[in-house]
């Protein structure tokens, strides 16, 4: 039996294809977004790295890391419908992959106000709730609040 294993990858067309899936569109972009800008890159933005999920060949998405300062990173995850059932698994494989093979000891996501399901499975791994960003997002003509959560690296948290 295959281990999940991720890697990055500067694939653009999978990168694409990925956030533009029918089960990840709905969360990747606000209403005023020109979404022609993203389909029209031709090369990834910096300092984005994006994170590959395998299992043997079986591709499960993306999870995408942005530098922030000192140490942590902002971080999003786009999964396709094959990961349903599997997404804690994932998390808790891709966190240990995280700390074992980049420079971020923190991590912080923003979570849509209203995606539960999210919310749910970043707190299942650890993730803690350190705020909101106030209608800071527009979707279907509401501003909708971000809750903000974040994780430390597990051997911070013990000393």
């Amino acid at each position: 039996m295959h281990e999940f294993t991720f890697a990055k990858t500067d694939d653009l067309d999978l990168v694409k294809t990925t956030i533009s899936a029918p089960s990840n569109m709905p969360f990747q972009f606000e209403d005023d977004y020109d979404r022609s800008k993203f389909f029209a890159m031709d090369s990834l933005p910096e300092p984005c790295i994006f994170v590959k999920v395998m299992k043997g060949e079986e591709y499960f998405g993306l999870f995408l890391l942005i530098p922030i300062h000192n140490g942590t990173a902002e971080c999003h995850l786009a999964l396709l419908p094959n990961a349903y059932g599997k997404t804690t698994e994932i998390m808790e494989a891709w966190l240990k992959w995280v700390w074992a093979n980049t420079p971020f000891t923190k991590l912080r996501g923003p979570v849509l106000e209203y995606n539960r399901l999210a919310a749910k499975l970043v707190e299942s791994v650890g993730f803690r709730f350190v705020g909101f960003n106030i209608a800071s997002w527009l979707k279907d003509g509401i501003k909708h609040n971000l809750v903000i959560y974040e994780i430390n690296e597990p051997i911070l948290e013990e000393r």
